[in-house]
């Protein structure tokens, strides 16, 4: 039998945009147009903030567009908000479609010491200043939501994870790893032992799962100084239960509120994901 309807929560349809749909006049104003000919067919636009690493001036422009979007949205009775499209990278396959010029620090690097270059690692300082940066610029045209994508995780971030353990492997990781556990590893060393010892595994996995929270963290709190009404939301990548969950908690202590979640990786259908 089918639930009982809730009218508290009414169901949502959703439009999600990519970065060419804001990219110029031209592109938004057909977009715009469709949606104002078919009123009542949705309810919310997701922006994008795009798959790559461009440089901030890029987010200033396509930040300042998505503003004047993000009003005429609200004149036609549609909630505008935010996809957070790239945080470590959806793979180099992918990333390298679109502008990856200003990332100057190591990207996500595999514990067989393959290093994916238009993906990030998510300790890497300047990697986590850009977040922030970002996030600034599109908490100015205040959001309903900001949904971070599928790539807040573990795996896909390609050629690194091919044959990888989980967690990125780079030195910077190993040497932040060692201080937090008194260890003196190598990547090679650390690889050799988590393959025989269970407990120093789960460290490790529980290390990284804190790296790529500091990511949500990160861009949490620097939309809520701007808009503090911003509601914070996870599509994630289903698998890694637990960084999953850490994700979610730390949205949902940053926000003070309720956090969304739904399926990524290709499981857009929501009556029967994959």
């Amino acid at each position: 039998p089918r639930p009982e309807k809730n009218a508290a929560h009414p169901p949502v349809m959703q439009l999600r945009l990519r970065a060419p749909d804001i990219i110029s006049d031209e592109a938004w104003d057909a977009t715009r147009a469709m949606i104002a000919a078919n009123q009542g067919s949705l309810d919310e636009v997701w922006f994008s903030t795009g798959i790559g690493v461009p440089p901030v001036a890029v987010h200033i422009d396509r930040a300042a567009r998505m503003t004047r979007a993000a009003a005429e949205l609200r004149r036609l009775g549609v909630i505008p908000s935010l996809q957070f499209q790239a945080t470590i990278g959806h793979g180099d396959g992918i990333s390298l479609t679109e502008d990856c010029s200003a990332k100057t620090w190591t990207g996500w690097t595999g514990s067989t010491g393959v290093e994916a270059k238009a993906c990030n690692c998510p300790r890497q300082s300047g990697f986590l200043a850009y977040v922030r940066e970002v996030a600034r610029l599109y908490a100015a045209f205040k959001p309903a939501y900001v949904w971070i994508d599928d790539d807040l995780r573990f795996d896909n971030h390609n050629p690194a994870t091919v044959g990888s353990r989980p967690g990125c492997w780079c030195e910077r990781c190993i040497a932040d790893f060692n201080a937090a556990t008194g260890g003196k590893w190598t990547r090679k060393t650390l690889d050799a032992a988590v393959a025989k010892d269970e407990a120093l595994l789960k460290k490790w996995i529980g290390f990284s799962e804190d790296s790529i929270v500091e990511v949500a963290r990160a861009i949490a709190e620097e939309f809520l100084k701007v808009s503090p009404d911003t509601r914070m939301a996870l599509q994630h990548g289903m698998t890694h239960t637990g960084t999953i969950m850490k994700i979610l908690t730390v949205l949902h202590e940053t926000s003070g509120r309720p956090v969304g979640f739904r399926p990524g990786g290709s499981a857009y259908y929501d009556v029967n994901p994959n």
